[in-house]
């Protein structure tokens, strides 16, 4: 991929962004907004097999620059589908989707930096939805021993290879990839956790399961009647 390619490349991607953006709006028609956030999912698999395609010609700073990219576009996508949640009144997978949003817009960051100041202002963004579309939430994180665990770009064992979890590759993030780990520990209730997206999503009052999002009471399953136990999502697939 020559410098003119690049640009191109980089000239469309804006374009795709400044459109997803466009429809991140609470009063944008439905339809629409679906539209767009499937016309970009298209453009991801595109992104996706550029990606392959740069990270076999073994130019790792062009291949970083590519993955930033497929990263932001996801970005951008999970905040369309989070305002396609909250119109379909379904607040906890808006939660979900603005907190992928926000992970994959940081992974974007560590990418490269081309785009590093508009990112700041992006993920600037996001947090701000965060904190005036969603009530403030309890997270929980969970405590396990990891027995054993590999690369995922040599897949030698974690401790013994020189690379580094969370830094971009050719292409792929370094991640620790647990092959055998112990039985849960604990949880406990934290006010910063590795994942947001972990957290309590209901309590029980007087009989009722009170949802955490919307204050909708809903007869306890078990019909316990007691107050006092909660439910909450522990561990999700990673990002």
């Amino acid at each position: 991929m020559n410098e003119t390619d690049r640009e191109l490349l980089l000239s469309e991607f804006n374009a795709r962004i400044n459109e997803a953006v466009k429809f991140s709006y609470p009063v944008r028609d439905g339809e629409l907004q679906l539209k767009v956030a499937n016309s970009l999912a298209q453009y991801l698999e595109t992104l996706g097999s550029k990606l392959e395609t740069v990270r076999e010609g073994a130019d790792p700073e062009l291949s970083n620059f590519v993955l930033g990219l497929f990263n932001y576009m996801t970005s951008a996508i999970r905040l369309l589908h989070m305002w396609l949640a909250i119109r379909s009144d379904d607040p906890g997978e808006g939660w979900n989707a603005l907190i992928d949003a926000q992970a994959f817009a940081r992974k974007a960051m560590r990418a490269h930096d081309v785009l590093l100041n508009q990112l700041e202002e992006f993920n600037s963004y996001l947090l701000h939805l965060e904190e005036t579309l969603f009530p403030p939430q309890q997270f929980v994180s969970m405590s396990f021993t990891v027995k054993k665990s590999k690369c995922s770009i040599c897949n030698d064992a974690f401790h013994k290879c020189n690379h580094i979890a969370g830094r971009p590759y050719n292409g792929q993030f370094c991640t620790q990839v647990v092959t055998n780990a112990g039985p849960v520990e604990h949880t406990a209730l934290v006010d910063h956790p590795y994942d947001k997206g972990c957290r309590l999503t209901s309590y029980s009052k007087d009989g009722f399961d009170v949802d955490t999002m919307t204050l909708v009471k809903t007869p306890s399953e078990d019909g316990d009647t007691s107050s006092g136990r909660f439910k909450a999502i522990g561990m999700r697939s990673g990002i």
